[in-house]
């Protein structure tokens, strides 16, 4: 008989792949596995082959994010740029005020806080009511003048525009200037 000879375990050593590396890797990978004969592999083999995901059917996926949003209580809204949409209205309203522009706004991160819980409240709610009235004329798909009747039933008529922003009227008053300038 042959006398038997050990053999040392030895560390294969492999370069840190990036991640579009592994990635590729891992979808050939993936390919490989499914294009494997199932006629090849045993019982046990082929339940542990590689499985297809199965493509849901319509509708299922945004159910389920709706009740995920539903379950959770986490703000909706990321932090930063909501603190920077803060910054940059404060920063209009000091200068619509008269304020110098040198002046360092600060607020607590506690009113910033606050201020985005209400915003997300209201926002909901509206898009609730917007929801309400896309259901009530027969539609699932909320439009723009649903949001236009409920901030009417709501009283909420105010417009928001930009400080250069003119109205209508104004724009026919220009341009009707500018007619009489030219005769």
């Amino acid at each position: 008989t042959m006398p038997r000879v050990k053999q040392m375990a030895r560390k294969r050593v492999r370069e840190a792949e990036t991640r579009q590396e592994k990635g590729l890797r891992m979808k050939l990978q993936t390919k490989r596995d499914i294009h494997v004969s199932h006629v090849s592999l045993g019982k046990t083999q082929r339940n542990q082959a590689i499985k297809r995901k199965v493509p849901i059917r319509r509708g299922v996926g945004v159910l389920k994010e709706i009740r995920r949003y539903q379950r959770s209580t986490a703000l909706l809204i990321p932090k930063m740029p909501f603190r920077r949409l803060v910054r940059c209205v404060l920063k209009n309203r000091n200068k619509e005020l008269g304020k110098l522009d040198t002046e360092e706004i600060r607020i607590q991160s506690s009113a910033v806080d606050a201020l985005q819980e209400a915003a997300e409240a209201y926002l909901i709610g509206v898009f609730e009511d917007c929801n309400m009235a896309a259901i009530h004329a027969r539609r699932v798909t909320i439009m723009p003048r649903d949001l236009f009747l409920i901030r009417r039933i709501r009283g909420e008529t105010y417009i928001v525009r930009q400080p250069d922003e003119r109205t209508r009227e104004e724009r026919y008053a220009a341009r009707c200037e500018r007619e009489n300038d030219d005769e």
